[in-house]
């Protein structure tokens, strides 16, 4: 049994959106719910962005969001960006544990990275330590989710959080789609779920890959994540800033986040309307 709700018996699948935020409507299949479990507000790409994100001092106000879509944007999925089979994201039975989320593309498309051992990178909202557990992966040919790995990443602190798949382990494949989820547990032993939050990934298509020509070592995050952004692969774009210590890359980091927000959000108003 490859799924996380069959490892760990958490009762049956949720077929349809079983948490607040961004609506969803997709078929789920790796949950972590029971029959009892009540709907708890999932935090989104949206949220974080009008929240007081890594540092403390980059606080994102809704209205940006609003002046924001008047700009070009910095990140631009590919234009053959797929959309994500389905989301994963929600809470345990008792929904316990504080609101998590991925950064990262999960309803307008497809994350793309160039790298075979991504950054992955997602914002926690409460600055009480819980256990995290980072699980990886593959879609397989009928749909179903073949484990990759299940690691122990330590405990949650509050802000951005990052993992970068580890060299010793199998990296990501050419033509393969995975899928990347963070699991924040309720107790050190790991045997009660509390939220959780996930989003896909894939290598980009050698069409739209970096040439090493346009990257170069020596430039500083910034100049690489803007190129990264400029060629829509998100994940490594964001690698890039998502610490940010400067103004200006605390600037460009606001300014993906404002993109992505802005591409979520006009997904969820097609989904409403």
């Amino acid at each position: 049994m490859n799924l996380l709700s069959q490892q760990r018996s958490f009762g049956p699948i949720c077929k349809f959106a079983c948490v607040g935020g961004i609506a969803m409507t997709t078929a789920m299949t790796t949950v972590l719910l029971s029959p009892n479990h009540v709907a708890a507000k999932q935090l989104n790409v949206v949220d974080a962005v009008q929240a007081d994100v890594a540092t403390g001092d980059l606080l994102l106000e809704s209205t940006l969001l609003s002046q924001h879509r008047r700009r070009r944007r910095s990140y631009r999925p590919p234009a053959d960006s797929r959309i994500p089979r389905r989301d994963h994201s929600g809470g345990g039975v008792r929904g316990c544990g504080e609101d998590i989320a991925a950064i990262a593309p999960r309803l307008s498309g497809i994350g793309q990275t160039v790298s075979t051992h991504p950054t992955l990178v997602w914002y926690t909202a409460s600055d009480i330590p819980s256990a995290l557990e980072l699980h990886l992966y593959r879609y397989t040919a009928d749909d179903r989710l073949e484990t990759v790995f299940i690691k122990s990443i330590g405990d949650s602190q509050k802000g951005y959080m990052a993992y970068t798949l580890p060299e010793d382990e199998l990296g990501l494949q050419p033509g393969e789609t995975y899928l990347w989820q963070v699991v924040l547990f309720c107790d050190e032993n790991r045997e009660e779920v509390g939220m959780w939050t996930a989003a896909d990934i894939e290598l980009a298509p050698s069409a739209v890959a970096v040439e090493p020509s346009m990257i170069d070592p020596s430039q500083d995050s910034l100049s690489i994540a803007e190129t990264y952004a400029n060629l829509g692969i998100w994940y490594d774009a964001l690698a890039q800033v998502y610490d940010a210590t400067s103004v200006e890359e605390k600037e460009f980091l606001q300014t993906l986040l404002l993109d992505l927000a802005e591409l979520e959000e006009s997904v969820e108003r097609k989904e409403d309307s």
